[in-house]
């Protein structure tokens, strides 16, 4: 028998997807998150339904970017979008196990459509405790 997945979560961010390239600057010789991150991270955890993060559970995350122009990059959004999730969908990212992104072109409505799925947990720890 298979164990399938099941839908968790799933939700729009009408937001222009921001990349981990435009979202930092550096000042006072440290980098810091910039307004552009924060604001894409504010809209992510504003559009998503779910309040309640899972702690022992294992993730599929899918998010389909479009963006306004064609030269952005596909992996640069992913860690603000997952980060943003942390605390609403899961306890820490670490929780994705499995993670598809999809790059598309739509200059009128920039967006991000994420949808987030249970996993089956199987992978137990096989360390032992200490006593």
């Amino acid at each position: 028998m298979v164990a399938r997945r099941t839908l968790f979560t799933k939700f729009c961010v009408y937001h222009n997807p921001c990349s981990t390239n435009g979202g930092y600057n550096i000042g006072n010789r440290r980098l810091y998150k910039n307004s552009r991150a924060s604001d894409w991270q504010a809209a992510i955890r504003e559009a998503c339904p779910h309040r309640r993060p899972l702690a022992k559970q294992h993730f599929e995350v899918q998010i389909d970017f479009y963006f306004k122009v064609a030269i952005s990059d596909i992996d640069g959004p992913v860690k603000f979008t997952l980060d943003a999730m942390e605390g609403l969908v899961y306890k820490n990212d670490k929780q994705v196990w499995k993670l598809q992104v999809n790059k598309n072109l739509d200059r009128k409505c920039p967006r991000a459509e994420i949808r987030v799925y249970k996993l089956p947990t199987k992978h137990k720890s096989t360390r032992k405790r200490k006593r």
